[in-house]
């Protein structure tokens, strides 16, 4: 097992473990615990300031997007980019 395909599996099964617990909170009737935490709800929005500043063909608005995207499709998509990745530098 290479390294890329190391860490495809790790950010599939937090992935995995984000979402099982957002599903137990939702039916445990937890308040917003785990309801769309994102990258900038979990690390803050002044550490995000500078994507604002970014003016490269619309470059901005990707990385927005992928800072406000909900944290368990943020892992699922990056598990998804390792194991392409280890597809293409596998021996």
């Amino acid at each position: 097992m290479s390294k890329l395909s190391f860490m495809a599996f790790m950010f599939l099964i937090g992935s995995i473990l984000l979402l099982g617990f957002q599903s137990i909170g939702r039916l445990m009737g937890a308040k917003g615990v785990w309801k769309g935490l994102s990258l900038i709800k979990l690390f803050g929005p002044k550490y995000f300031y500078w994507l604002d500043d970014i003016s490269f063909f619309g470059l901005e608005d990707i990385l927005i997007f992928i800072a406000n995207m909900p944290l368990f499709a943020f892992l699922f998509c990056m598990s998804i980019l390792f194991f392409i990745l280890d597809k293409f530098y596998s021996k």
